[in-house]
């Protein structure tokens, strides 16, 4: 039987710090928006828009919106998708580098659907809206040039 108490008390038991560093390996989005608020109405509206944004998303990019349900490999594909090789996601993990990463990531995102690289820099530190107005918006995507030219080898 599943026990509430006991999953609460294991939680409970976890430095913070080790919680705070698996939300931001499975999901920096979820972990970005679980640290900044309390409440849990909030954080569970904002993860559905980020989720929803994702999916949109996705769909507009030519690729399955379901990707957006799954851990590092939505950001894999999200990462393809503005750099043209996913491999990229792994510079997100290292410590401080990934600050840079992130915008930079944010701004190519947002490149690739014909945005600005301001849109991107705010994407990168607001995912919860900004990916719902990428993905429910008048943009479309871009294929970039490198993603091109890997197509025309095979």
């Amino acid at each position: 039987m599943f026990d509430s108490d006991m999953l609460s008390t294991a939680f409970e038991n976890m430095d913070a710090d080790v919680v705070s560093f698996l939300l931001n390996i499975v999901n920096p989005d979820i972990a970005f928006i679980i640290s900044r608020f309390e409440n849990i109405t909030v954080v569970t509206v904002m993860i559905l828009f980020l989720l929803l944004g994702m999916w949109k998303t996705f769909e507009k990019a030519g690729k399955l919106g379901c990707i957006a349900l799954i851990p590092f490999y939505n950001y894999y594909k999200l990462y393809q998708i503005a750099f043209g090789s996913g491999w990229f996601f792994l510079l997100g993990m290292i410590p401080f580098a990934n600050i840079i990463v992130r915008v930079v990531f944010g701004a190519k995102l947002a490149e690739a659907f014909g945005k600005n690289e301001v849109f991107g820099a705010v994407l990168s530190y607001f995912p919860f809206l900004f990916y719902i107005i990428l993905g429910f918006g008048k943009s479309t995507y871009f294929v970039q040039k490198n993603q091109i030219e890997k197509n025309e080898d095979f």
